[in-house]
Formats: C-alpha cells, structure tokens, sequence
C-alpha cells in the first residue's frame, strides 16, 4: 500500500499566541466577508465626532491609500477624498448633515463633480477621537556637593523641566454591501492607538506622534477588511501532535509507536485566522537527505476544523525501517514546525 494515500491528519481547531513566542507560521488573512468577486470599494468621509477641525475627511482619505496600497479593492473614490479639506465645510464643524437612505455608491455626485463610479463595497466609520497636545513636568531638586556661602553650607537648587508629546485616535467602521445595504463586517469597538514622546526636547514632534497614531488605526482597519499577509505564532507542542487513538479532545498523545501498530494520528492545532490557506505534511526519517514516505496536503476552514486520512506505523516501518521519525508542517513551501515520534 501506499503509505502517502494513508496519513492520518486531524485538524482542529487552535489558540492564536502573541509575538513573541511559538513557531512562525506566514498565513493570508481573509476577511470572514471576503470572496475574490469583491474588486471594488468606496469609502465615505468618516463622520467626524471628534473636536479636531476635517478629522473625518482626513483619516477616510489616509484609511483609502492604505486600501489602494493594500491591493484587495479598487478604491473608487479615492481622488476624490484627496480634496481640501475646507471644501467639506460640514466635516470642520464635526458634524454630518442626515445620510441619504440612497446607498453612498450610487448617490447622484453634486454639481460640477464627476460621478463615482459604481462600487460593490461601502467603508463607513467615524472619528471619535483625534488630538495632538502635550505638556510638561517640572520639579525641583538639590545639586551637589554643598556650597559654602560663607555664613555656612547649602544646597543649591535646580528646576528640571521634562516636555511630552502625546497624541491619540479612536474609530469605528462597518463594511457595507453596495447591493442591498447589508452590513458584512464591523469593528465590535472603537479601534484605538496612541503615540508620546519625551524628553527636554522629544525626539517626535506632535505632528508624527498624530500621524503614528493613526497610521495604527489605519493598518489595523486594513488587517480587518482586507486581504493581508502576515506572519502568526502558534505553540509548536500544541500546534503539532501524534497520538496513537482518539478523537478530537480524547486524544491518546503518544511520541513512540510499535512497528506492529496499525494506525497513529497526526494532530494539528490552527487558529481560525488561517481560514482558506492551504499547508502540507511530511513525514520522513529523521536522518540526513531521508526521502518523503507520507505527505498529505489541505486547506485549513474555520467552517469545517477537523480533517481525518490513516497513517499507519506498521507501514512506515516497512518502507524506512524502525527508529526515529519527523512530521514536518509546512507552510508557504517552509518548513516552520516539526514533530519528532519513534517506531519501535
């Protein structure tokens, strides 16, 4: 038989671990909503809740050449964002007159501009916060050694001053579906980043401490709505596993196998961020230039999180001999996770 068609390979369901720590795993992220149909995108000036004069028209026009760089939409309108902000005298005042019920793709365009062209998705949001400030620290204390005024010795003193710049910006967005107004995705909070600097002159101005803060807002926007490649860490122990019976949660976690034993598993652990991407399994000797005796390749769905195919040791001992084994997880034609096992 051949022992490439009988790999056991059960997929389940996983913990997303923070940088830091765990294998690297490099993933495409797609948007639960997301299907390749989806080409174009208008985003709408964010309504401005804020009390810093254009906020909304300006983070909607920095969050469209962030998705126009991105590359999973065409942005329709996004020349149009780049307009002055004093055209939008309604954006200055931090408030909106009443939407239309009319869907904002295919709204009539005002006098004198060209229409936007008709867009399949809609990015709606508001700015709730946008500020760039700062202030200072100042204290006072002894300098050393002590002087001696001729009347007796003192302690000097010196006002220390330290200077801070701080900005921060908070928003909330939905993805619309142009067609029928239905809302596909939302951010459950609002997505929120600040920035300081300090120091008897910080190193960041006010300015960039305002443009960081909400160039953060704006990528993670983009990771929630759009396409991204990234890298994620999972915990290689948890991550990938062999057991020699069981079924997902009653697992029998076993590292060394009988030569005589007739069927092992392989347990893979995800998070659902790895939704649609595609991962192969290896198995070999775990010896210099050994060659591939089972393999076994799937796409991971966060609708369906367990996959099943039989690998049996008896097999693999038969085509590699007993002694030590390697299960190799591979992603993006690497190598980034492996799992040690014996056949005795």
């Amino acid at each position: 038989m051949n022992v490439a068609r009988v790999l056991v390979l059960v997929v389940a369901a996983g913990t997303f671990l923070p940088a830091g720590c765990g294998s690297r795993v490099p993933i495409t992220q797609y948007p639960p909503f997301w299907t390749p149909e989806l080409k174009t995108i208008l985003v709408e000036p964010f309504r401005n809740d804020s009390l810093t004069v254009g906020a909304g028209r300006l983070f909607a026009r920095r969050l469209a050449g962030a998705l126009a760089d991105n590359g999973t939409y065409e942005v329709v309108n996004l020349q149009e964002l780049h307009r002055d902000v004093e055209e939008n005298p309604d954006d200055r005042t931090g408030t909106r007159p009443p939407a239309s019920s009319q869907p904002a793709a295919t709204q009539p365009a005002e006098a004198g501009q060209a229409p936007t062209r008709q867009a399949q998705l809609i990015l709606r949001g508001a700015v709730s916060e946008f500020y760039a400030g700062g202030y200072v620290e100042r204290w006072i204390e002894p300098v050393h050694p002590y002087v001696d005024s001729g009347w007796g010795y003192y302690s000097p003193w010196r006002t220390y001053s330290y200077f801070y710049n701080e900005a921060a910006v908070a928003a909330t967005a939905s993805v619309i579906r142009a067609a029928d107004g239905a809302v596909l995705a939302s951010t459950p909070a609002a997505v929120h980043a600040m920035e300081t600097s300090g120091g008897d002159s910080p190193p960041i101005s006010r300015t960039a401490c305002l443009n960081r803060a909400m160039d953060r807002v704006v990528a993670e926007l983009v990771d929630r709505f759009a396409v991204v490649r990234k890298t994620i860490r999972v915990k290689a122990s948890e991550a990938l596993r062999t057991a020699s019976d069981g079924a997902a949660g009653q697992w029998t976690w076993r590292g060394k196998l009988s030569a005589t034993d007739e069927r092992m598993f392989v347990v893979v652990a995800l998070p659902p961020v790895c939704d649609r991407n595609a991962f192969r399994l290896t198995v070999r000797r775990k010896v210099k230039d050994a060659p591939v005796l089972a393999e076994r390749e799937f796409t991971w769905s966060r609708g369906a999180p367990t996959q099943s195919f039989p690998l049996s040791p008896r097999e693999l001992a038969e085509a590699g001999g007993r002694g030590d084994y390697v299960v190799e997880f591979h992603a993006a034609g690497q190598v980034v996770m492996q799992r040690k096992f014996k056949i005795e």
